[in-house]
């Protein structure tokens, strides 16, 4: 469709060959055999036994990892009948365990590199792998300069289908902070794939013959975080007021060109169980002035809101909602942070009050709840704490009928945007420029570019 491809659910063969499953009991058991000859970029064949380092391993350092897909008793969960044979137990199955094993949190590591690399304070070799190619894909990495650029070159002995070799010799993956400079190398032919302009930058290229400019609905939440933690956030009135303070018309058309949805929930539109086009927050300073009074900053008050500095968008979009808070008395400081910072405060959950995006990886209403609205969820960066969704999450978890599990969150997803924890500006379109010859580009559900199925025409 216009040049890009979608994907599906429908899974075929690759580490692994073939698989097989059934119910026993209450448990859901996969058999799975991987395929033979299969090396990591050290040499290492690819075992049964690197698939249980991997649940292993999460399940020391982020159980969410597993026991989101139902496999809560970690690397107990699996039998291990040869090298390239094993059997998985999921012991609590639910409607999204099929689709774990697809996912790019997936990734299987050489656990012999693992294991022989490990300390006595870095038992899971975290700061080994910082720096180290242990991969079994199609390309592997040749050089790579922290926030310069990373070479990748084709994996000339890579084991898997035809469908998923690369198709190149060798891919640089360059990291340019001037825009200007992006569209310049892509109009020249420097670059063939620039995958995150902002669409002031792309408009300018949608005439030009050479490149091609897709585009395509994102269920990508840009928003306004706000830190349940930190005060005056912890007001639920504070927060619908900033919420109807919020000029998310202006910034739509303003900073993405239109080329955004208006909110519809703080569960995305497009997100398969979700209620659309509830959100029930329209621009109206004066009721933000009214609920300030109720809670009791009637005089405002004054606030920091922090964004990355490398998005340009997030910058953009916090100087209108300055100006517009401050039209309510409430001052804003507006601190703009490295990429590194910003992350990290984020991944703590320390920030304040934020400009960020969060896009689910799998398309599900209660994965999403699960992820991003749980007081487990590692994406609950507000800290966000509601008995309503967690008794939601809770107990529809594992319903497997959908035309069941999907109603019963309606009430919780009406709940969660009454909070308002974060107020949702909007779903901006995702754009992605390329030189017209490239092809074989691939809207996932986590919205990632797959290098290996890109070719040139």
């Amino acid at each position: 469709k216009d040049g890009l491809e979608y994907v599906t659910y429908d899974f075929r063969p690759g580490l692994i060959e073939s698989w097989s499953h059934e119910m026993v009991g209450d448990a859901l058991v996969y058999t799975l055999k991987v395929r033979k000859g299969c090396k990591f970029h050290s040499g290492n064949e690819l075992t049964a036994a690197d698939f249980v380092y991997r649940t292993e391993r999460m399940q020391a350092l982020r159980p969410w990892n597993n026991t989101v897909w139902g496999l809560n008793t970690g690397h107990e969960g699996y039998e291990v009948i040869d090298d390239y044979t094993f059997k998985l137990t999921i012991d609590a199955p639910n409607p999204i365990s099929h689709i774990g094993m697809s996912q790019m949190t997936m990734m299987i590591p050489d656990s012999a590199e693992m294991k022989a690399n490990h300390t006595s304070d870095d038992p899971w070799a975290e700061q080994f792998i910082r720096t180290k190619d242990l991969g079994i894909g199609a390309y592997r990495i040749e050089r790579s300069v922290p926030g310069v650029e990373t070479v990748l070159v084709k994996n000339e002995g890579y084991c898997a289908p035809d469908y998923m070799q690369a198709k190149f010799d060798k891919i640089l993956v360059k990291i340019i902070p001037d825009l200007a400079q992006q569209v310049q190398l892509l109009r020249s032919g420097d670059v063939d794939l620039a995958p995150e302009l902002p669409a002031k930058e792309l408009m300018d290229l949608l005439g030009d013959s050479d490149i091609s400019v897709l585009s395509f609905d994102s269920m990508t939440l840009m928003g306004l975080g706000l830190n349940s933690n930190v005060e005056p956030f912890n007001n639920k009135k504070v927060r619908q007021a900033l919420a109807h303070a919020t000029p998310s018309a202006d910034i739509i058309d303003a900073v993405y060109m239109g080329k955004g949805q208006a909110a519809s929930s703080l569960i995305t539109r497009g997100t398969i169980g979700a209620l659309e086009d509830i959100w029930p927050y329209n621009y109206d300073l004066d009721k933000a002035k009214s609920l300030l009074n109720e809670a009791g900053y009637a005089d405002g008050f004054d606030m920091d809101l922090v964004f990355n500095l490398s998005a340009s968008t997030h910058a953009d979009s916090a100087i209108f909602i300055k100006d517009s808070f401050g039209k309510i008395g409430v001052n804003v400081n507006l601190k703009a942070e490295s990429p590194a910072a910003f992350q990290e405060k984020l991944r703590k959950k320390e920030q304040p009050a934020f400009m960020y995006e969060m896009l689910s990886w799998t398309n599900d209403a209660g994965y999403s709840y699960d992820m991003i609205f749980s007081p487990w969820g590692f994406a609950n960066y507000t800290n966000y704490d509601s008995s309503v969704v967690n008794d939601a999450i809770k107990n529809n978890w594992s319903v497997m009928d959908d035309d069941v599990r999907y109603p019963m969150y309606h009430d919780a997803q009406r709940s969660l945007d009454a909070d308002v924890q974060t107020i949702v500006i909007t779903q901006p379109h995702r754009m992605i420029a390329l030189r017209s010859g490239l092809g074989g580009y691939s809207k996932y559900f986590d919205e990632m570019p797959r290098y290996h199925e890109m070719y040139r025409k």
